[in-house]
């Protein structure tokens, strides 16, 4: 990513595949990492406030080791991605392959723009439904050609995101794309006919 990237990405807020870091936290740092590995992926943007603003973070010759170590204590180890740009730090975190993923005995998952810790009973749930995909997440024969431009704007509008970032990449915070495709949550909420994808609701 080049710094113009790094900055419409910062733009699109805290959401679902992306999360803001002041400071290199190893405890909250792991926690993020084991998340969005047990989720769908995202990106971890170091020396940005919970608010969007850029404090940027100490260039140091260990940065990229000391993240790689809080990776590798992830349960089962994971392998992520780090770059600087300027002084801000992108972790990329990919969709783990052998989940469930626990840092510190703990197991982790993205609800929205938080990292929330499981329970027993929703690790039970969790490991039940690991391998399943639920019908918001499901795509069918919709795509970025079948959105309502106006229903779109308006809710950029409403939930003050740019109207100048990317579609694609608004959509992938708002967890609205499966494998970069539009899900049925998109169709929902951005079809001109949702009759056209989805027959059963002229019932």
């Amino acid at each position: 990513m080049n710094k113009q990237e790094v900055l419409d990405l910062i733009k699109t807020g805290e959401g679902y595949t992306l999360e803001f870091k002041e400071s290199l936290n190893n405890k909250e740092i792991g926690k993020s990492i084991c998340a969005f590995a047990n989720s769908d992926g995202g990106k971890i943007i170091l020396g940005i406030t919970d608010k969007g603003e850029i404090k940027g973070i100490s260039k140091s010759n260990r940065l990229d080791s000391e993240i790689q170590t809080i990776a590798r204590n992830i349960d089962p180890s994971l392998i992520i991605s780090f770059e600087l740009i300027d002084n801000i730090g992108v972790i990329y975190v990919p969709v783990g392959k052998d989940k469930p993923y626990s840092v510190g005995g703990s197991f982790y998952i993205r609800q929205g723009s938080n990292s929330q810790k499981l329970n027993r009973n929703e690790i039970i749930d969790f490991l039940q439904n690991v391998n399943k995909v639920s019908f918001e997440k499901q795509t069918s024969e919709f795509n970025l050609k079948d959105i309502d431009t106006y229903k779109f704007n308006n809710f950029l509008k409403k939930a003050s995101i740019s109207k100048n970032l990317p579609t694609i990449q608004i959509l992938k915070n708002l967890n609205l794309l499966t494998n970069n495709i539009p899900n049925n949550a998109c169709a929902l909420l951005f079809s001109r006919k949702i009759t056209k994808f989805f027959f059963k609701c002229r019932h």
